[in-house]
């Protein structure tokens, strides 16, 4: 058995293969000076870990994909991958951390796994380019989800709460329910009543105060 010859090679682009559905990529080696002096090897079938599945960006003046291409049995095989434009994402490790997230140069969708920190956090970005975040925080027990100026917060100091931009906010702790903002009720299909004050008043022995309903 013929041992293969594994080179290291660009990656142009991606696609999903027309009749099977999977990855494609096609990897090419530059073989001038020339952007067009190349050598591709054309669509190449990817192995990659199970249950994953990654489609390259293609190359740009911020970087490029990479991955190990051999010919094995008339097949053109690519494996592993890498990408330059990481630097934002990778700086940030620590040893015990893992990140997954999309191959744009952007990273612009991640998932980072914290050993240290004992943290999930899924990450995006807005239309803004501000961050959507959602974390599970095993030192501070806290979960948490933010982005575009709302928050909502669960932690075993603080119960839950929930607050938005304009100063709106709810809290669930010790057994109390805490309005922060304008409470309203609906009482007919196009008119609101206001029922509570900013702040609500909490209970004065055992009855409601103003603006607080029971």
């Amino acid at each position: 058995m013929s041992v293969a010859e594994w080179e290291l090679a660009f990656v142009s682009a991606s696609k999903l293969a027309s009749e099977s559905g999977a990855v494609v990529w096609e990897p090419y080696i530059q073989v001038g000076s020339k952007d067009d002096d190349v050598r591709p090897f054309g669509p190449s079938d990817v192995f990659q870990g199970l249950g994953f599945a990654s489609m390259p960006y293609g190359k740009d003046e911020k970087g490029y994909a990479e991955c190990l291409v051999a010919q094995i049995g008339g097949r053109c095989i690519a494996i592993g991958g890498r990408d330059t434009r990481t630097a934002n994402v990778i700086g940030n490790l620590k040893p015990g951390d893992t990140c997954v997230h999309s191959t744009g140069p952007q990273q612009a969708a991640q998932l980072q796994l914290k050993e240290e920190k004992r943290q999930c956090v899924m990450r995006t970005k807005d239309k803004q380019g501000k961050d959507m975040i959602a974390m599970l925080d095993g030192v501070n027990e806290k979960i948490q989800v933010s982005g575009m100026g709302l928050m909502l917060e669960g932690s075993r100091e603080n119960g839950w709460n929930i607050a938005e931009p304009g100063g709106a906010a709810i809290q669930l702790h010790g057994g109390k329910v805490i309005f922060t903002g304008t409470v309203m009720l609906s009482r007919t299909p196009t008119g609101l009543v206001v029922v509570a004050p900013i702040p609500a008043t909490p209970p004065i022995n055992g009855a409601p105060a103003p603006g607080v309903y029971a």
